[in-house]
């Protein structure tokens, strides 16, 4: 069944106009996420439900507006190279000349620009004299510029730190059983002498103000049993 024709969205297709500003469905404290969920739903949500109609360029001229003022205010450096990507896609659909160089230039930038990088933070829980659980914490380069201080932790506790920061935002937990062959059961291996089949494990993202970092934990056999 083609997307169209989903009852579920008559009403939406019923709609003469798409309408979206970021000024209602942005964070104050992280405009440029806000600004590219403008820019997805005008560009890309659109072409999708409407694919196939003229209604799927509705959006076009809005998303390309909203395009030009993201790459006016220098909001684009704060996302992640990924979400850059999309925030120019409105740029590329334009048949405009200079905006289809501008198009050209700012997706060469993101190919030839480094690759993207972490901070590592791991820290092991111990007790009686052994490790229970070993933990690392990723922080991505964007987030790092924007919260040095995560960098400088030292020995304190990063789940009080973040607890008592504003604007922060938790994802939900995953749990899985990692092989010993899986690189954070591999380094909590490392650190027991008792071995298991498997090791198990949970992550969660946190976003500060937008930015990311993941967190990470392997739980070393015998931890379930206490």
């Amino acid at each position: 069944m083609a997307l169209r024709d989903d009852p579920a969205l008559v009403s939406m297709q019923d709609t003469p106009k798409v309408r979206a500003s970021p000024g209602r469905h942005a964070s104050r404290h992280a405009p440029a996420q806000g600004l590219l969920a403008c820019i997805l739903l005008l560009d890309q949500f659109t072409r999708n439900v409407y694919r196939g109609t003229p209604r799927m360029l509705a959006g076009d001229a809005h998303a390309l507006r909203w395009a030009h003022k993201m790459i006016r205010l220098q909001w684009d450096a704060q996302l992640a190279p990924i979400e850059r990507a999309f925030a120019y896609l409105p740029l590329e659909h334009c048949e405009d000349a200079a905006t289809q160089a501008l198009s050209v230039a700012k997706f060469k930038a993101l190919l030839e620009a480094p690759a993207a990088s972490c901070f590592a933070r791991r820290v092991e829980l111990n007790s009686a004299g052994r490790t229970w659980v070993y933990a690392e914490t990723l922080i991505p380069d964007h987030t790092l510029e924007a919260h040095p201080w995560l960098a400088e932790l030292g020995d304190s506790s990063l789940g009080a730190t973040l607890a008592a920061c504003k604007d922060l935002v938790r994802g939900p937990f995953e749990f899985a059983p990692l092989p010993e062959s899986h690189p954070l059961a591999g380094q909590a291996l490392a650190r027991s002498a008792t071995r298991g089949d498997v090791v198990w494990a949970r992550r969660s993202w946190f976003a500060l103000a937008g930015r990311r970092l993941l967190v990470q934990e392997a739980f070393l056999p015998g931890t379930t049993q206490c």
